[in-house]
């Protein structure tokens, strides 16, 4: 009895030794199943999707998003297969193949949609609104004792008016859009447009958007109940939109996505009742409730002159 266990610890010892694990020691551990950018939902959804030990110089296992311009985000392993690509185990990179942006990394649940929704986006957005790079040359003239006369430059005097669709308020303009998204997706609809999710700094600014988003969503609702009306009914229940603030970075400490100071404040009641992390305006009254960051809402965006 003694022998054979000495056999067996050796046997141990050997394996263990000569094939070391990375940290977890179990293996890799993805999310799995699909995201939906828009609405926040999953389907398919595995938390402990089991991607298999991983074994330094041998085989190693890493986390994969691969985001389609559908606005849907398919999350597994890097040796599931399929649409699933074999990645370098020892980096976190993201890259394009056409309009599919594919990111692989390299720790348990890193790309877990539900736990890190800006790592899942629509990846035409960011194709389509990166603007391509400035270039500067600069040119040396020689140097004479001739004086020449360089070509003047003008400036181009700052715009006065608001893009078409926009509203403008004080100085800034506003854009309001009845398309129900969540919040993250909202914000970086208004980053496209040059601006943020609205920040609000007095009574008369949350008056004017609840106002005029009342009467652009009763056109926009009109408008889409007699494209479908089945897809639709459901709007009809929505009372009110997403805004600026949350409290994702600092919790408990509410912040305005552009950076403005959070000093003016609209509670129902008076204060945060129910502990969720993102700012919505009701239309009806103007009264801010923290709801949760997932729900699918319109929304209204600044953006500065």
């Amino acid at each position: 009895m003694a022998i054979l266990c000495v056999i067996l610890f050796a046997v141990f010892f050997q394996t263990t030794e000569g094939t070391p694990i990375k940290p977890g020691a179990t293996g890799r551990y993805c999310g799995w199943g699909r995201y939906n950018v828009v609405t926040g939902g999953l389907s398919d959804y595995e938390y402990d999707h089991y991607c298999g030990v991983h074994l330094i110089g041998k085989d190693y296992r890493a986390c994969v998003t691969v985001a389609y311009a559908n606005n849907y985000t398919e999350m597994g392993c890097d040796n599931d297969g399929g649409i699933f690509p074999t990645c370098d185990h020892d980096q976190d990179y993201c890259y394009y193949s056409g309009d599919t942006r594919i990111c692989c990394c390299n720790s348990d649940h890193c790309n877990d949609c539900s736990l890190h929704p800006r790592h899942c986006f629509n990846p035409r957005s960011e194709i389509t609104t990166t603007p391509p790079p400035t270039t500067t040359t600069t040119t040396t003239l020689p140097t004479t004792t001739t004086t020449k006369s360089l070509p003047q430059t003008t400036t181009k005097p700052p715009s006065t008016t608001c893009a078409p669709g926009g509203v403008k308020w004080q100085k800034d303009c506003y854009f309001f859009n009845g398309t129900l998204s969540a919040f993250i997706i909202a914000e970086e609809m208004c980053n496209n447009l040059g601006g943020h999710l609205s920040s609000i700094h007095d009574g008369f600014t949350n008056n004017f958007i609840a106002r005029k988003f009342l009467s652009f969503y009763k056109l926009f609702f009109i408008k889409k109940l007699t494209e479908n009306a089945a897809y639709y009914f459901h709007e009809s229940t929505t009372v009110d939109l997403w805004i600026g603030g949350s409290d994702m970075i600092s919790l408990g400490n509410w912040s305005w996505t552009d950076g403005n100071p959070f000093t003016f404040t609209e509670w129902n009641h008076g204060k945060n009742v129910t502990g969720e992390d993102c700012l919505a305006q009701s239309f009806n009254d103007g009264r801010w409730n923290a709801v949760d960051c997932f729900k699918a809402k319109p929304y209204a965006c600044t953006v500065p002159l």
